[in-house]
């Protein structure tokens, strides 16, 4: 490892257009000599290098190692989010459900409620892996009374889906009739068995998965 920080050193001051004086490190380097006098050849003057335990400097070392490290998990989700990885992900999700295709439209529904009160059924979607906010619905419960999270989601999904069966083309203000390619459901067998029956009580034909807590349904 110490020889990979050696070699991190060199990389990024050889293209640096500054060098400073002093450099502060979080872990010792083999052979500080030579990198140290790497180092004067470039800056033309001496550059110390110093691990510090603690106080001031250790606190600037520690801010960079964290600033690093955030950047480096922004980094990771950025190359997720790249199409080859969105293809490969989609691909994924079509050969563990047995889709006939990649699901690049997908519809995720939940139900939020207070005590049974405020009741709301929330629509997001994805297309090619990407969400879609302009495409985002919400519900709001009219036939349910009480907590009933089955009856809420039954009705949500039986809303949405007669309205986008019903022979209409989608117009960039309604997008109702865009049939997705799967229904993401927040929960387990009992969402899952609750959205798979409304499916078929209006007679579509759109897969169907759940996603529980731990696994996948």
């Amino acid at each position: 490892m110490a020889g990979h920080r050696y070699s991190f050193i060199q990389q990024f001051y050889n293209s640096s257009p500054y060098l400073p004086p002093l450099l502060l490190l979080q872990y010792p380097v083999e052979d500080m000599a030579v990198i140290k006098d790497w180092l004067k050849s470039k800056r033309g003057t001496s550059v110390a290098l110093q691990v510090p335990r603690r106080g001031s400097k250790k606190q600037l070392v520690n801010i960079a190692a964290e600033n690093a490290r955030q950047g480096l998990e922004q980094l990771k989700i950025k190359q997720l989010a790249a199409p080859k990885a969105l293809d490969t992900a989609l691909a994924e999700i079509e050969k563990e459900l047995k889709l006939k295709g990649p699901p690049l439209r997908m519809e995720a529904y939940d139900i939020s409620n207070i005590q049974g009160t405020a009741a709301v059924g929330s629509m997001v979607v994805f297309e090619n892996g990407r969400s879609k906010p302009a495409h985002y619905r919400r519900f709001r419960i009219k036939t349910v009374s009480g907590a009933n999270d089955y009856a809420m989601l039954h009705e949500v999904l039986r809303r949405r889906f007669k309205r986008g069966l019903n022979g209409k083309t989608a117009t960039p203000t309604d997008t109702w009739a865009i049939m997705p390619d799967l229904i993401l459901i927040d929960g387990g067998k009992g969402q899952l068995n609750t959205a798979l029956s409304a499916m078929r009580e209006i007679g579509g034909s759109v897969p169907i998965a759940s996603l529980a807590k731990e696994n996948e349904e």
